[in-house]
C-alpha cells in the first residue's frame, strides 16, 4: 500500500501547500494508495485541518487516514467531537476516512514541533539562531501559551 504524507506539524512537510498534496496524492491513488496525514493542527485550528485532510482525499481520490487523532490543550476539550462528526460526514458522502489514536493519555512528539512554523524557516540553523535571542524565544513562548492570539 503506498501513502504520501509530507504535510503535518512537522518542517519542511508544514509549508506544503494544499493543491500540491492533491496533485501527489492523485498519482497515490493511481496505485491504490492512501493519504496518511499528521495533519497541520491538533489543537486551536483541529477542524481546519482536518477538514483539509478529507478535503485533500476527496479532491484526489483516494482513502484518508488522520494519524494519531488527538485534540490538544484544556481550551479545546471538546473538539473532537466535532473533528470526528467531520470524519463520520465525510464517510457517509463516500470518501473512505479513518484514524488511529494514542491508546494513552499523553502525546509524543519532537520539542521542535511545539514551535511555530515560521520560526522554521531558513532551516535548523536559522532556528537555533532565533532561540538564541531572549525576545524570539519569548514570542514563541507566548504563541505556544495562546496560539489564538
Amino acid at each position: 500500500m503506498l501513502s504520501a504524507c509530507p504535510q503535518g506539524l512537522y518542517p519542511p512537510g508544514v509549508y506544503t501547500p494544499k493543491d500540491e498534496l492533491v496533485e501527489l496524492c492523485k498519482v497515490v491513488a493511481e496505485y491504490g494508495g492512501v493519504y496518511a496525514s499528521h495533519i497541520r493542527n491538533e489543537s486551536h485550528d483541529v477542524l481546519n485541518a482536518v477538514s483539509e485532510a478529507i478535503d485533500i482525499g476527496r479532491q484526489a481520490g483516494t482513502p484518508v487516514i488522520i494519524s494519531h487523532h488527538k485534540v490538544a490543550g484544556k481550551k479545546n476539550w471538546g473538539k473532537s467531537v466535532e473533528t470526528l462528526e467531520l470524519i463520520d460526514r465525510a464517510n457517509r458522502e463516500g470518501i473512505e476516512v479513518s484514524l488511529d489514536q494514542y491508546p494513552y493519555k499523553a502525546g509524543s512528539s519532537l520539542l521542535s514541533a511545539t514551535i511555530p512554523p515560521e520560526f522554521h524557516e531558513g532551516g535548523t540553523e536559522k532556528l537555533v539562531e532565533r532561540l538564541k535571542d531572549t525576545d524570539i524565544r519569548t514570542r514563541i513562548k507566548d504563541i505556544i501559551l495562546d496560539p489564538e492570539r
